[in-house]
């Protein structure tokens, strides 16, 4: 789109929108915007932020799909788990709306340390730990797919870990963390 555009003398800025409608001119709605002309997003920025603040994450054109992308798949690996974990305590006759606010501690309390620790150590390539190891992990996997069949459940969200997992202890990466996983999931 942005090279037809291009062609046609038009300026063109791409947006991700970061919200579901309801979010729309709430403070908790963003749109990713990109495109080769930044002097063009800033002119229009107060028009553009009526709907939502606004990011400006680079002159890539694709840059605002591959933000919104990328935080859709976080987002839906996180949805995921939660709906293993409703699955899993649901069996034991727990009420999903008993379990939830545990869950929402749990779940912000590792994700706070988590998702920063995890892109320095991607970012720095420094991959060891001594709180988590792939091995320990690799370890505790089999637990988990274990609990699930036993309780009537399918584990086809977490066989995947465990190959990964498994691949990363075989390819000598046993005392690093989990975020050495990132580089794994790479096809290069």
């Amino acid at each position: 789109m942005a090279e037809r555009a291009a062609a046609h003398g038009i300026t063109y800025l791409d947006g991700g929108i970061m919200a579901v409608p309801q979010m729309i001119a709430t403070p908790a709605a963003y749109i990713l915007h990109s495109g080769t002309d930044e002097e063009a997003y800033e002119t229009h920025r107060p028009t553009l932020a009526a709907l939502a603040d606004t990011k400006w994450v680079g002159k890539d054109p694709g840059a605002a799909a591959l933000y919104d992308l990328s935080l859709l798949t976080g987002m839906y690996g996180l949805v995921m788990g939660v709906a293993q974990a409703y699955a899993l305590i649901g069996s034991g006759g727990v009420p999903a709306r008993e379990f939830a606010p545990l869950l929402k501690d749990w779940v912000g309390a590792m994700t706070e340390g988590l998702v920063p620790g995890m892109a320095e150590a991607v970012d720095s390539g420094q991959h060891l730990t001594d709180v988590s190891s792939l091995a320990i992990n690799q370890a505790a996997l089999p637990n988990f797919l274990s609990a699930f069949d036993q309780q009537g459940l399918r584990g086809d969200l977490f066989k995947p870990l465990q190959d990964l997992l498994d691949r990363s202890v075989e390819e000598g990466y046993a005392t690093d963390g989990l975020s050495r996983l990132v580089t794994l999931i790479r096809k290069d």
